[in-house]
């Protein structure tokens, strides 16, 4: 009731084209409706189990966008009610968002040795072009205790921010994390915590302190 006509009108149009699409275009597209902006074909395909032959039939379609550099992306319209007919199939919705954050959790962890060495640029950039992804993932993991899947990509988050400069922005999402983290913790406080989870605390609190004395220095 608190939408626009337009977007009531498109909203329609979305829910009639839905029942002419196939079962497979369906699953394809509420899984695909868990990325947040631009993704690549390997994410796709890890995450929602896209096929590179479902990709293009979608971007025949005009269902799906293509950049032609390798990036796709969901108009943010459709993607809702993708993201809303996902959320009606709760045991679907939690695998595909289990997956989004296992893949970028996993494919963080690897950029920690390109930012400590020449290839840092290269890891930057790829970074930033995945980073509302990686946020997303990084949160879901913290938030369902899964500091295996986070591990050393904390370091990569950390080094990150300090090396665009964007303090602040690291500082607010460590501390997200830290609270989430310690809030799952305390949920499960009576099954003891593996060397995994006590490690990542450590890295995560190490990371989060740096940031706080790199900020303390541009304040003074």
């Amino acid at each position: 009731h608190d939408l626009s006509e337009r977007h009531r009108s498109m909203r329609a149009v979305l829910a009639q084209s839905w029942a002419h699409f196939g079962s497979e275009e369906r699953s394809v597209l509420k899984r695909l409706s868990v990325f947040r902006g631009r993704f690549g074909q390997e994410a796709a395909e890890q995450v929602a189990e896209a096929s590179l032959d479902s990709l293009v039939s979608l971007v025949d379609r005009s269902l799906l966008q293509f950049d032609g550099v390798g990036r796709y992306h969901l108009h943010e319209l459709l993607r809702q009610y993708c993201a809303e007919t996902l959320a009606d199939d709760r045991s679907l919705e939690e695998s595909t968002r289990e997956q989004h954050s296992a893949y970028y959790c996993q494919w963080l962890s690897q950029q920690e040795e390109a930012l400590n060495r020449g290839s840092q640029r290269t890891a930057l950039n790829a970074i930033a072009l995945d980073l509302s992804n990686i946020l997303d993932a990084c949160r879901w993991a913290a938030a369902h205790g899964r500091s295996d899947w986070l591990g050393r990509g904390i370091i990569a988050l950390g080094l990150f921010f300090q090396q665009i400069g964007d303090i602040e922005s690291g500082v607010r999402f460590l501390t997200i994390l830290c609270e989430a983290f310690l809030a799952t913790s305390e949920q499960t406080q009576d099954v003891p915590a593996d060397a995994n989870h006590q490690l990542f605390h450590v890295r995560l609190l190490l990371q989060l302190g740096r940031l706080k004395s790199e900020q303390t220095h541009v304040v003074e």
